[in-house]
């Protein structure tokens, strides 16, 4: 690829950022309780860095101090957006189907995106991919990517009832609802859109925890604005009864853009992902404001283990260092880190990523103590370059080493890629006490890290 395509390339999804007219202006809180802007029309509230201890509350109001929800109304994309909200069910193992009612509102809220020029910027550089489409035909492809739904095929798990519209708009909770000892714990999967979580934490569905800074960054108002956070979804139903709590170590989305600016941005990248314009962790870097970003788009896996026609998962996050941007326009999740951090009292001495035939109950991690004492393991976690974890057991003694299998015990936990992840071992205050590194790994190698 030739400087000058590449450059095109990354630019596509600032263009389609400027293209948003229905964007809303974003102001913070400052040191002093003010609001840079008190006239905007989003006004945030980080207060303070989340505790690394599970489900700790130390944020005290929430994240939405106010959202101008006239604009709600006013705009009809956002309108069409929030009547999908409440078509999903919130476990993601029960059935789903689209009511009759709902395909309306679906057609509803893409005949209200097509015409907006966020996607029609999207649609003129997919296009220059090579890829062609009628009026009818590239309606019918954001059905279909989005809204179709489908059973994704990882790893030997099969997930059913998936759609890529309620894995990132929505999110998806994963608990075990045959557990009934109790409010039952759970995960929070996906969950990529600023507007859900206002409604959520507005009815108290969702406690915004605090922030969590992976970067540090300077402050201005032109620039795109990014932050973690850790949040708990309390999953009640209709007559506010608990059903799970359920939560999330690190979240975040885009705040103040618009639904259709977010729906080209992720069709964008499904296109590239196709032509094979991002990496092997299926990574597109952008450039916005000047700085440097990546964009996360994962398509299903079908049947045969190939990448399959519909969107699995889509966010962005922050590629810079010390002189990452802050400002008024927007929030993203950085997932893991991949900062190498293998010297400490627990390392990853070595991994069986790849082994030869089925990859269940077969790969492994070995983890060594480096320390002349022992080590209890309660409450430690293996966890990949997801967040999916696989507990630890036991306890190390002085200079032992311990082979933990990855079982795929659920749906959620720890799966190794072979073609490129990380590998973090967490302790029992969610502390990261090493993290590894690898590429594309070929069948039956053993990966040696120390």
């Amino acid at each position: 690829m030739t400087p000058e395509l590449n450059h095109t390339v990354m630019n596509i999804y600032e263009k389609i950022w400027e293209a948003d007219e229905n964007r809303m202006s974003i102001s913070k809180r400052k040191k002093d309780g003010t609001f840079e802007n008190p006239n905007a029309d989003i006004l945030i509230d980080e207060q303070v860095e989340a505790a690394s201890r599970r489900g700790t509350d130390l944020a005290t109001r929430p994240l939405f101090h106010l959202v101008n929800q006239a604009k709600f109304t006013a705009l009809p994309t956002y309108q069409r957006f929030i009547s999908l909200l409440d078509n999903y069910i919130v476990n993601y193992r029960v059935e789903e189907t689209t009511t009759p009612t709902e395909k309306v509102e679906i057609n509803a809220f893409l005949d209200a995106i097509l015409p907006t020029k966020p996607i029609k910027v999207a649609r003129d550089y997919i296009e220059t991919l090579g890829f062609r489409f009628s009026d009818a035909d590239f309606k019918a492809q954001l059905m279909e990517m989005w809204f179709t739904i489908y059973t994704n095929h990882f790893q030997g798990k099969s997930t059913r009832y998936c759609t890529g519209f309620e894995h990132v708009f929505v999110g998806e909770g994963q608990y075990d609802a045959r557990n009934n000892a109790g409010n039952k714990k759970g995960e929070v999967s996906g969950y990529h859109n600023w507007v859900k979580f206002f409604f959520d934490e507005k009815s108290q569905r969702v406690n915004f925890l605090g922030h969590y800074y992976d970067l540090k960054y300077n402050q201005g108002p032109e620039n795109p604005y990014v932050v973690t956070l850790r949040m708990i979804w309390d999953y009640k139903d209709l007559r506010g009864n608990p059903i799970a709590q359920l939560y999330k170590s690190k979240g975040g989305f885009f705040i103040g853009s618009s639904p259709e600016c977010e729906i080209a941005m992720g069709t964008v990248a499904f296109f590239e992902n196709k032509k094979g314009m991002m990496s092997s962790n299926d990574e597109k870097p952008f450039t916005l404001k000047g700085y440097p970003f990546s964009l996360v788009l994962f398509r299903n896996i079908d049947e045969r283990g190939s990448r399959g026609k519909y969107i699995r998962s889509f966010y962005p996050k922050y590629l810079g260092g010390a002189d990452s941007p802050g400002g008024d326009q927007v929030i993203i999740i950085p997932v893991e880190t991949n900062t190498s951090k293998n010297d400490g009292r627990v390392v990853i001495a070595s991994a069986l990523i790849n082994p030869r035939g089925d990859d269940e109950g077969r790969e492994y991690v070995i983890i060594k103590n480096t320390t002349a004492q022992p080590i209890g393991l309660s409450g430690w976690t293996l966890k990949d370059r997801m967040g999916r974890p696989e507990r630890i057991k036991g306890d190390l003694d002085a200079g032992q080493s311990k082979k933990i299998i990855l079982r795929y015990a659920h749906d959620g936990a720890m799966v190794l890629g072979n073609h490129g992840g990380t590998i973090s071992v967490v302790d029992n205050l969610d502390q990261v006490v090493s993290l590894v590194e690898y590429g594309n790994v070929e069948q039956g190698d053993l990966v040696t890290f120390v």
